[in-house]
This record gives C-alpha cells, sequence and structure tokens, in this order.
C-alpha cells in the first residue's frame, strides 16, 4: 500500500478469529513526542480498538502490525466527531440566543441538542463501521 494519503498507526493484535482482527492501538497526544514528554501523564494515552474484516495473510495475537487507513476517512470521522457536532453546537447556541435572549437557556439547549446527534450516531455505529475501511501489515 502506498504511504501518499494514509495514515498509519501501530498497534498488537489481540484476537483473531475467521471474521475479523482486533487491533489495539495506543492513541498518544503530540505532546509525548517533545523533549519535555515524560512530563506528560498517562491520561495523554489511551487505547483504542480497531476491527479489521477484511486482510491478507496469517496473523496471531500479540503480534505488532501497522494499521492503515486513508486520509479521507481520517477527515470524514475527525468531521462526524467533532467538527459537524461544534456546528450545531454554535448554530443552536446563536439562534437561540438572538431569538430568546435567554443565555442559560441557549447554553442548555446547544449542549442538549448534542445528545440526541451522538445518540443518532451510536444507532448508525454499524453502518458506519462498513464505510471505514482499515488495512493491516505486519511490522518488519
Amino acid at each position: 500500500m502506498e504511504n501518499k494519503g494514509n495514515i498509519f498507526h501501530r498497534g498488537v493484535v489481540k484476537f483473531v478469529d475467521d471474521h475479523r482482527i482486533v487491533v489495539g492501538i495506543v492513541s498518544q497526544s503530540a505532546c509525548v513526542s517533545c523533549q519535555v514528554g515524560g512530563s506528560c501523564n498517562m491520561s495523554d494515552m489511551k487505547e483504542k480498538e480497531v476491527e479489521i474484516e477484511n486482510w491478507n495473510g496469517t496473523y496471531s495475537r500479540g503480534e505488532f502490525v501497522e494499521v492503515i487507513a486513508s486520509e479521507s476517512q481520517g477527515f470524514r470521522a475527525l468531521f462526524v466527531a467533532y467538527i459537524l457536532p461544534l456546528i450545531i453546537l454554535l448554530f443552536t447556541l446563536i439562534i437561540l440566543l438572538q431569538t430568546t435572549g435567554n443565555e442559560s437557556l441557549a447554553a442548555l439547549a446547544a449542549l442538549g441538542i448534542l445528545v440526541p446527534y451522538y445518540g443518532i450516531l451510536y444507532l448508525l455505529k454499524e453502518k458506519i463501521k462498513q464505510t471505514l475501511n482499515f488495512s493491516i501489515r505486519k511490522l518488519k
């Protein structure tokens, strides 16, 4: 797979069966790579699991691998998870503030509008999962 336009994450195979591979990826904040990265706390590191359903080769539990996704998938995930909710929140806040003049109501409604948004995302997670295609390769 070509390097240009892809996102790479190193991880460890946690589970393998005939239908899927589950890879654990440790996500780190950008400050971890700086010279004072040791002063960052462990909350900057989070383990995430990625399910891969189509792969070539044989993999075993505990093996170090690299998970690959396209940049466009990364941007789409970023948009759906962070940018669109921010736009919805700000839009709701501004509209309600202009129409009611009540800051407390506008703030609560703006935060409250995110509950159904993320609820809908949760209900659609299987459909969203089908649009995300990860590939995997062994580390050398």
